[in-house]
């Protein structure tokens, strides 16, 4: 059980730091951390709640779930920017996502808030002790072989590209739990669990800019979205063979 309070102590710290530098710099990758907490948050929450039917983990974490919300707007528009210099498409930029006066208002706004969202994230860590009396690494080991199971059946069924997403959350849900434990084979599975879901992150992005080009319907785009299309084809090549290597059936068989 210390284990599991370190690690979701050290989650609150982190967020609570993300959240300070971010008021004080303002970096993209400041925020993407401060997302990444909340979803390590999340998932802990959730484990937690499987152990005990007096933990509300959508109750306890509702606060948290709207300072994920608001914070994804704002990452929204700075991946979106990211994906457009990425694969060299800043000249469709301006003309597809307009900057408006609205995102500006949205970012100022989470600035003058981000006191209140540390004082609400400080609230809720210093109750978090107690939620872990129903708990301990042998339940974490219980659910984690569960959330493995789940997985597995969406692996190994027929493939289906709309699924892709969904697995790709339950694989970074299975990568946060991993981290916790010291299993034998847990850096492996850690590594293998990272290339599927950067693989399949990496085929998403993708499809999130033909998608916004294709709305516009310009003939000026047709040639990037060809391009993008291929290279789609590589991504879920790439996808499907991972899925299917020795290293991912060797975690559930």
């Amino acid at each position: 059980m210390r284990k599991l309070i370190k690690y979701g102590n050290k989650r609150f710290t982190c967020l609570n730091t993300g959240l300070k530098k971010y008021k004080q710099y303002t970096k993209p990758e400041q925020l993407h951390e401060i997302r990444v907490e909340l979803k390590k948050i999340k998932t802990l929450f959730n484990f937690l709640a499987s152990g005990s039917k007096q933990f509300n983990a959508a109750t306890v974490y509702k606060p948290l779930k709207q300072l994920f919300k608001k914070a994804g707007i704002i990452r929204e528009s700075d991946v979106l920017h990211q994906l457009f210099k990425d694969y060299k498409l800043e000249r469709f930029e301006k003309a597809i996502i307009l900057k408006t006066k609205g995102q500006k208002k949205v970012i100022a706004k989470f600035h003058k808030k981000t006191t209140q969202y540390i004082k609400t994230t400080k609230q809720i860590h210093k109750k978090f002790e107690r939620y872990f009396t129903h708990t301990n690494t042998t339940h974490l080991r219980k659910y984690i072989s569960k959330i493995e199971r789940q997985l597995c059946e969406k692996l190994f069924q027929k493939f289906n590209q709309d699924k892709l997403h969904p697995i790709r959350k339950q694989v970074k849900e299975l990568i946060y739990l991993s981290q916790i434990t010291n299993a034998e084979n847990n850096l492996q599975k850690i590594e293998t669990f990272n290339k599927l879901q950067d693989a399949i992150g990496n085929w998403h992005d993708k499809t999130v800019l033909i998608d916004l080009l294709q709305k516009k319907q310009n003939p000026l785009y047709k040639e990037s979205i060809k391009k993008l299309k291929l290279a789609c084809t590589r991504d879920i090549k790439l996808i499907k063979s991972l899925m299917n290597a020795s290293t991912i059936k060797h975690i559930f068989y």
